[in-house]
């Protein structure tokens, strides 16, 4: 059958074969699911007016959040909408990326930028789309690579804001720690994992769904950050810098979004 992939946002319609005046195949219909990656569902698919066709819509509203639904019951119309209205608007965050208030999917975000040679490109970058507070996320990680890169073309806000390290702590959600840990991933001189341990580790974490690709980012840059400057950890930052830089090139395949405007808040303490 043919393979039809929906992008977030697209209307999914309930199929009545009564009435159709045209015939509408059978085809997979691709969707992302809340890991961010893509599932195959069994549909069906009008070349003629472009419309996505499913049996079960009740059950894809459960599952698939980011689409909207040509359903009367359906409450999700309008929040699922809100995630296109953002025009690309990204915010750089801390420690607060792992909050318990935000559900969290991999998406990738393509920012213009004129490189050190002068061409410009959309350079592709790791982020998140948060579902609870509708909003786009990109990482500081990504945003030092970004500038690196040559010259951001999209606008650009800076915001300051200042919190104690005792609050930022607070704000952090260890779920990360405990599930990284309780799936066995370590970089300490005991177990001394190879790369390729850890890093198998983590690959099945993401592609499971147990976190998302951003979570799993997000801890380790927190974990580098934590131990920076202390000379006892610097085999430890190593090893986490390697699996950060593993981590977000795993090939999955996401949602594009792409930057027109990026607000970095700096920390203060």
């Amino acid at each position: 059958m043919k393979n039809i992939k929906l992008k977030l946002g697209d209307i999914i319609y309930p199929y009545k074969i009564e009435g159709d005046k045209h015939e509408v195949p059978k085809c997979n219909l691709l969707l992302i699911n809340v890991r961010g990656s893509y599932s195959q569902i069994e549909g069906f698919y009008c070349d003629i007016c472009k419309k996505a066709y499913v049996n079960n819509l009740k059950y894809l509203e459960k599952k698939f959040s980011g689409y909207r639904y040509d359903s009367m019951s359906s409450s999700k119309d309008s929040g699922s909408e809100r995630i296109f209205n953002l025009n690309g608007k990204f915010i750089t965050r801390l420690g607060s990326l792992n909050a318990r208030s935000h559900d969290f999917i991999d998406i990738l975000a393509l920012v213009p930028v004129l490189t050190l040679d002068k061409k410009i490109e959309n350079i592709q970058v790791p982020a998140l789309f948060c579902k609870q507070c509708q909003r786009f996320y990109i990482f500081e990680t990504e945003m030092e690579h970004l500038e690196r890169s040559g010259k951001i073309l999209c606008r650009v806000v800076t915001e300051d804001y200042w919190v104690s390290e005792k609050n930022e702590e607070s704000q952090f959600n260890l779920k990360s720690e405990s599930i990284l840990h309780k799936m066995g991933y370590n970089v300490n001189s005991r177990d001394n994992l190879r790369d390729d341990e850890r890093q198998k580790i983590l690959s099945d974490i993401i592609s499971n769904g147990v976190l998302t690709r951003g979570e799993v980012c997000s801890h380790i840059d927190y974990l580098i950050r934590r131990s920076e400057g202390r000379p006892m950890l610097s085999d430890a930052i190593r090893k986490w810098k390697r699996d950060r830089k593993f981590a977000s090139n795993i090939d999955l395949d996401l949602q594009e979004v792409s930057a027109t405007e990026i607000k970095i808040r700096r920390r203060h303490v």
